[in-house]
């Protein structure tokens, strides 16, 4: 999972084991963000951001850097919270655990 939300949303709360790698409205850091991108380990890549819509760019960023198994969480954290999913939370060491529902909502087509 890849969280693509601005530091601070992601200091706030974010999915439980997901790797951070923020969209910017800013040309440097959009570089920047495309690099991070490239660098994310092999396999599927799910983004996440709060309603859908900058997962769908980081996505396309994804993809345009060569990657595949590429996904987006439909309705973003949002629906991921509402969903009783895990949420690391800040100054938490441990998460807001679900482990079957986040095994149950992780799943290739």
């Amino acid at each position: 999972m890849v969280d693509v939300r601005e530091d601070d949303e992601w200091a706030a709360g974010h999915p439980a084991g997901a790797v951070h790698a923020a969209l910017s409205a800013s040309r440097a850091a959009l570089s920047a963000s495309r690099a991070a991108l490239s660098d994310l380990p092999d396999g599927p890549l799910a983004f996440a951001c709060r309603t859908g819509k900058r997962s769908m760019r980081g996505g396309a960023q994804a993809i345009r850097a060569g990657r595949s198994s590429v996904y987006s969480v439909t309705d973003g954290l949002e629906a991921w919270e509402a969903a009783g999913l895990p949420v690391a939370l800040p100054d938490r060491e441990d998460s807001v655990h679900n482990g079957d529902r986040a095994k149950a909502a992780v799943h290739e087509d």
